[in-house]
Order: C-alpha cells, then sequence, then structure tokens
C-alpha cells in the first residue's frame, strides 16, 4: 500500500493503481510511504509500473519516499534492502525486526539531504542507542555479511524451488508463489487458516495474512533440511484438506 501524508483526503493509494498516484501527490505532499513488499498485505511485491510512478511522482513535485523496510529489510529478501531492487532510492527508511536477531530495536534511516535538514531535538526517542540492542544489532550486521548471507540466498532459492514444486502438485489450491530471500507467500484459493492451524499441529509455524495468504518468515539460519521438512509437512496438510 502506498501512503501520502496529505490530511484532506483520504491518504491510501491503491498499490494496483499506479496511474492514481499521480492524481493524489502535489506540490503538498511531504511524503509517499511505501513497503516494497507488503508483508501483512500478503508478501506482495511492488509492481514496475508502481515503482516507475513513485519515481516520477517524487521527482514531479520534490515529495520526499519513506520506504518502510521494517518487514523487507536487514537482508530479508538477500539483500539489505529491498526498494533498491525495484530501482527506488528512499529519503528515509525504517527499519527493525530482524536487524536485533531478536532483541527488539528500531532504526530510521535517512539521505544527507534529509540529515542536513534535522536538528537536535528534531527527532528522539526513549530508547534510543540502547547499548544492549545496538550491540545485538552489530552482532547481527557482523555475522550476515560475515559469511552467513551467503548462506541465506542459497537456502531462498532451495525454499523457492520447493514452494514452486508444491504449486505444481497442488494447482487447484495454490494460485501463486509469491516473496524473495526468506520471506514466502503462499496464495491459496480459499482461506488460509484451515492451513496455518494443520500446520501448527504438525510442528511448523507459519501464519496467515490478507485471509488467503499462508505466509513464512524462517529464521536466517534455516537449513535446506528443514525447509525440505517444512515443503514435505505444508504438503500434507494440503492433501489431508482436499480429502
Amino acid at each position: 500500500m502506498v501512503r501520502h501524508l496529505d490530511l484532506h483526503q483520504d491518504p491510501f493509494v491503491d498499490a494496483a493503481d499506479p496511474a492514481s498516484l499521480a492524481s493524489v501527490v502535489d506540490a503538498e505532499t511531504a511524503a509517499i510511504i511505501v513497503e516494497p513488499i507488503q508483508g501483512e498485505g500478503g508478501v506482495r511485491p511492488i509492481s514496475p509500473a508502481l515503482a516507475d510512478a513513485i519515481r516520477a511522482a517524487c521527482k514531479r513535485t520534490g515529495a520526499l519516499l519513506i520506504a518502510d523496510e521494517v518487514q523487507s529489510g536487514s537482508f530479508r529478501t538477500g539483500t539489505f534492502l529491498a526498494g533498491p531492487e525495484f530501482g527506488l532510492t528512499p529519503d528515509l527508511v525504517a527499519l527493525g525486526k530482524a536487524l536485533g536477531a531478536g532483541m527488539p530495536i528500531g532504526a530510521a534511516m535517512v539521505s544527507a539531504d534529509v540529515a542536513a535538514a534535522v536538528a537536535p531535538g528534531d527527532h528522539g526517542t526513549t530508547y534510543g542507542g540502547n547499548l544492549l540492542a545496538c550491540r545485538a544489532a552489530l552482532v547481527f550486521l557482523e555475522t550476515v555479511e560475515g559469511g552467513l548471507l551467503d548462506s541465506l540466498v542459497q537456502t531462498s532459492e532451495h525454499l523457492f524451488a520447493g514452494l514452486r514444486a508444491l504449486a505444481a502438485q497442488h494447482p487447484k489450491v495454490i494460485k501463486a508463489v509469491r516473496g524473495a530471500g526468506l520471506i514466502a507467500g503462499l496464495e491459496l484459493a480459499t482461506d488460509a487458516a484451515p492451513v496455518v492451524n494443520a500446520a501448527l499441529e504438525r510442528g511448523l509455524l507459519v501464519n496467515r495474512t490478507s485471509t488467503t495468504v499462508v505466509r513464512m518468515l524462517p529464521p536466517y539460519i534455516v537449513t535446506a533440511s528443514e525447509v525440505d521438512e517444512a515443503v514435505e509437512i505444508l504438503s500434507a496438510v494440503l492433501s489431508a484438506d482436499q480429502q
């Protein structure tokens, strides 16, 4: 979903209608906020047309681009940020979740131009610079860049190969496989809740988003054998559901 900060009209634009962005973003628009890959929205990457529309709107009006990378960032998609993979160069980026490797932390990254416009006191936080959280984030970054990223990318390829094979086995149930890196979504033809519950009973933790999507966010240290086990469980669940 794309959001433009204008309190006088609906702040949301349908991501499936890129052309509508031009009609609502003007010189009074402060910023456009976008999730490069919608997490809660069903693991939906933005389209190339929407990325083009965002770039054009920002260039035309001077609106800032804010990327919500709380779920897609911190190497979750196989690269540090997902936005650049769509040709987006954000002015501000929101990070969190994986960044702390289990330790609660959030971070706001800003461009040099935005940083130059911010004075002390303009932005603050109660726990900003928390030593424990920041140290956890540093260890996470060092670990990923120290070799874990290569493993993550390889495991991602194995995961999506398995999910595509699963979709081929259950074409009437699985409508699409989406995602990147270690964020994946199975779009089902029906409500995903029964599949999520049945998978949990078999020891696999996945969740439901956007009603019909089974979302998977495995840890970065997941192995190929664990991926195979997860795919086997999903296959068993889907097979049982069709009986």
